[in-house]
Formats: C-alpha cells, structure tokens, sequence
C-alpha cells in the first residue's frame, strides 16, 4: 500500500489532470493561497480590498511576473485578503514547446516543466516570498 506523502498532513490532493501537461497553451484558471489562510494581502472594507503592505508587494510581484515571461498571460486576477484568483494565459508564439519527455532525472515531486503553470507559480511564490521577508 503506497502511503501518502506527509500523511495529509501538509497538503492536499492536487486538483490538477494528470493527463494534461500545463506548459501547452491555452487559458488557466488558478488560485493561491495564503498559509492557513492568514489574512497576509489586505482587509476588504466598502466592498473593496484594501492592501496590506504586504498585499502590495504581491501585486508588486505579480505583475513583474509577465514582464519577464514571454509566454505568459495575465487576462484577470483578484488579490483578495489570503488568496489572489487568476485567469493566466500561455502562448507559446509558434516556438516549440520545451521537450519534457524522456528526462527521468528530472521527473519527481520537485520537477517543474520549464513556461508551466506549475513553474510560474512556485517562481512567484519564491520571489514574492523573498521580497516580503525583506519588508
């Protein structure tokens, strides 16, 4: 019997197909959440999200994010007080997709195909990590 990593107790099952790669284009729709949904990027007064510091820094981040990255789109998002929602799109522009197939070294629980979801996510996530511990 296989056991789960961390017994449940980190994570939760991911939502993600396991039969589609999330580096090929087309529109996603993602949410990220704060730690046990601490309220880090802002409060909500009058209906409006007011951001914290640190709320700030994020949104901060976020845009540079698709400064940097060709491929990557932000159609919409949202930061809310513990959590941004998004609606990102890929584009590869007629390059070719990066070769992910065939590369058993780097498949694991840490490998992250390169213009992914998955890699976007867990780059922003340091970066915006990084700068808010420098706040």
């Amino acid at each position: 019997m296989k056991k789960n990593k961390f017994q449940n107790k980190y994570r939760i099952p991911s939502a993600r197909a396991t039969w589609w790669d999330y580096s090929n284009d087309g529109l996603y729709f993602i949410t990220i959440c704060t730690r046990n949904q601490e309220t880090l990027f802002g409060e909500i007064e009058s209906e409006l999200v007011i951001l914290s510091p640190i709320g700030k820094i994020v949104e901060e981040e976020w845009l540079k994010s698709f400064s940097i990255r060709n491929e990557l789109y932000c159609e919409e998002y949202v930061i809310m007080p513990n959590h941004i929602h998004a609606i990102l799109q890929i584009k590869n522009n007629g390059n070719e997709p990066v070769e992910t197939h065939g590369r058993a070294s780097l498949q694991g629980v840490a490998y992250r195909p390169p213009k992914s979801i998955s890699s976007f996510v867990a780059g922003f996530k340091s970066a915006a990590t990084t700068k808010i511990n420098q706040y």
